[in-house]
């Protein structure tokens, strides 16, 4: 077993002994005896001569505003030794001496946050013609230039010499005159805006500067494509960054499209690269306790909302709702909304960004048509894809929270008659013919752990009946889901199961909210156990039937509850019943909760959706 000794004297001095790898004068302290050391070695990657920079990339060629600023923010942040570009870093291509001079302060203006140097590279936005190339040298030098750091050769070149897409000879005399000066440093890095073996014709003086790099350790950085790339040529990597606010598809890194900066850490065995994307760099203040107050009621539905639509009729052609987006935080809250159309509706709004004021609420009309006349049993909701933005002063990254409303069209149906029901959990075409009601689209998802990724995951078709001589109401559900998790000795919800809700109260009572502390609507939870299902909730007393069976897709439930449980509950005057039913989709911890209409008790239920007459 190996003894690590380490020894403090006084304040002013503190040394290791030479066992278990620790240099003599390492910073490392040990102020006690260590036995079998917890950590792997102590050869500490602090070398005096390596160091890291940043480069940023393209800002412009059609920019998008604030990205660049943005990236600069978290450059700072990181605090490398200093900052190169790759150029392109004004629109420029102008003529007028006034518009050349206000965008050159506009870019000094971003930059200027940074407590580390900048180096400028020339790209073709920034020395675009004469006029532009005077205005550069008058406020930055020579477009070409070189500086060593470390023993390590910095080399920028100007790939708008003459004329675009070139290195002209007067700039490669210059090259050979500096490799030349410094022949044995350590490596060599190459700044130019235009990847310039990429272009045609070959005779743009890129061949020549390669000709003076032969022999020795470098590699090649650039721009202008807006896509990444990085590439070896004889035995040298040659690196096209992506972009930092520049015109993009920004499809991702599959394509090399992405707003990034590179981060690198010199070495004796050369750069050592790292891409960091802007949306992966964050903060200390990335979440706070004032990031999780506006940020929960947001997520509990509550900002953006609607009632939905209700119809008197079976058949729907069009309707007209509200959207309500409520802002109740004390500054100002924007959204941006996509409205998805169907095969069956059509929205009036499809889009929309606006900002609601703080503490306040903004009505939005919104039309839905029918491309044809359907029943409204086979609608599926219509989905609304939302952003809310919250920018924070002070603070490096706003906050955004997104999330999707569905606005559910719903009308009373008819409860059904069916024969001969067993509650076994079997759903024999007997007893059911068809499941009518199929979910999806569901009309609200609850998923915490973001788990479920649409009906592929899990689904579920089902029917609601009723016996001929009114004694049970029943629900069958279909439950198709790709993996079961049932937990014996956990409550449901932390494992599969079909819910179902039941209200009973008169349509007047529900619409108006009236006896809502006297009158508790029913909640059941039917889990698929190896013993045919289990029941959870407040439904022993009223002898409700329930029984589940697993399925090669999944599983089946069958729930029957007295009607008279109901009647009573209603103070008997039992004429319709409220129904919702859901499922749980456990794959993780917490179960995703999927539900045919809008859960009760949450700031998007509508309340007279899922009603059937008894009569």
């Amino acid at each position: 077993m190996s003894r690590v000794k380490n020894y403090v004297f006084g304040v002013a001095i503190a040394s290791v002994v030479v066992t278990g790898g620790i240099a003599q004068d390492s910073p490392f302290v040990v102020d006690r005896d260590i036995e079998a050391a917890p950590w792997t070695h102590l050869r500490f990657g602090n070398h005096p001569e390596n160091f890291q920079f940043a480069i940023v990339t393209d800002r412009t060629g059609g920019h998008r505003p604030g990205v660049f600023r943005s990236g600069i923010e978290r450059v700072n942040l990181l605090r490398p030794e200093f900052v190169m570009s790759v150029g392109d870093l004004i629109e420029g291509y102008s003529t007028d001496t006034a518009e050349i001079s206000r965008q050159w302060f506009e870019f000094e203006h971003l930059i200027k946050p940074l407590t580390m140097p900048f180096f400028y590279v020339a790209g073709n936005h920034d020395v675009s013609n004469e006029l532009m190339t005077e205005v550069w040298e008058s406020r930055f030098g020579q477009p070409f230039y070189h500086f060593l750091y470390r023993d390590v050769l910095f080399l920028v070149l100007n790939s708008e010499d003459g004329s675009s897409g070139n290195i002209g000879r007067e700039q490669q005399h210059y090259v050979q005159e500096v490799l030349d000066r410094y022949p044995d440093v350590r490596w060599t890095l190459v700044f130019v805006h235009k990847p310039l073996w990429e272009f045609e014709p070959k005779q743009n003086g890129w061949s020549e500067i390669e000709q003076l790099l032969d022999g020795r350790r470098f590699t090649v950085f650039a721009g202008h494509r807006h896509r990444y790339l990085s590439d070896v040529r004889a035995g040298a990597q040659y690196v096209v960054l992506g972009t930092m606010g520049a015109r993009s598809r920004r499809r991702g890194a599959a394509f090399g499209e992405f707003d990034h900066f590179m981060w690198v850490t010199m070495t004796d065995q050369g750069p050592v690269m790292a891409n960091l994307e802007l949306d992966g760099v964050h903060d200390s203040h990335v979440m706070t306790r004032r990031h999780r107050s506006l940020r929960r009621p947001v997520q509990a539905g509550a900002a953006v909302r609607s009632d939905g639509v209700v119809l008197d009729a079976g058949q729907f052609q069009g309707a007209k709702t509200v959207l309500r987006l409520t802002n109740d935080a004390d500054l100002p809250m924007q959204v941006s909304l996509n409205i998805k159309e169907t095969d069956v509706l059509k929205p009036s709004l499809t889009t929309l960004t606006t900002t609601v004021g703080p503490n306040s609420v903004e009505l939005v009309d919104l039309s839905i048509f029918a491309k044809t006349a359907v029943p409204v049993s086979v609608l599926q909701p219509l989905v609304a894809d939302w952003t809310v933005r919250y920018d924070l002063e002070g603070e490096l990254d706003p906050l955004q929270i997104r999330g999707t409303h569905r606005v559910v069209i719903d009308a009373p149906r008819m409860l059904p008659v069916t024969e001969g029901i067993r509650v076994d959990g079997l759903l024999d075409v007997d007893e059911w013919d068809h499941l009518g009601l199929v979910t999806v689209e569901p009309g609200q998802v609850q998923a915490p752990t973001g788990g479920w990724f649409g009906p592929v995951d899990a689904s579920f078709q089902y029917r609601i009946s009723r016996d001929p001589r009114a004694q049970y109401l029943y629900v069958a559900v279909d439950v198709v889901d790709d993996r079961l998790v049932v937990r014996s000795r956990r409550g449901f919800p932390r494992q599969d199961a079909v819910l179902v809700q039941f209200d009973g109260r008169l349509a007047h009572d529900r619409r108006t909210g009236k006896r809502a502390d006297a009158y508790s609507p029913l909640v059941l939870a039917v889990v698929p156990g190896e013993d045919g299902g289990s029941l959870v909730g407040d439904a022993s007393p009223m002898q409700v039937l329930a029984a589940a069976q697993r399925t090669e897709h999944g599983y089946s439930v069958e729930v029957a509850i007295p009607i008279d449980a109901l009647i009573e509950r209603s103070e008997g005057q039992l004429k319709s019943v409220r129904v919702n039913v859901g499922i749980n989709d456990t794959d993780g911890g917490a179960a995703d909760r999927i539900w045919w209409r809008p859960e009760w008790g949450t700031p998007e239920e509508i309340i007279e959706t899922g009603v059937f007459q008894l009569e």
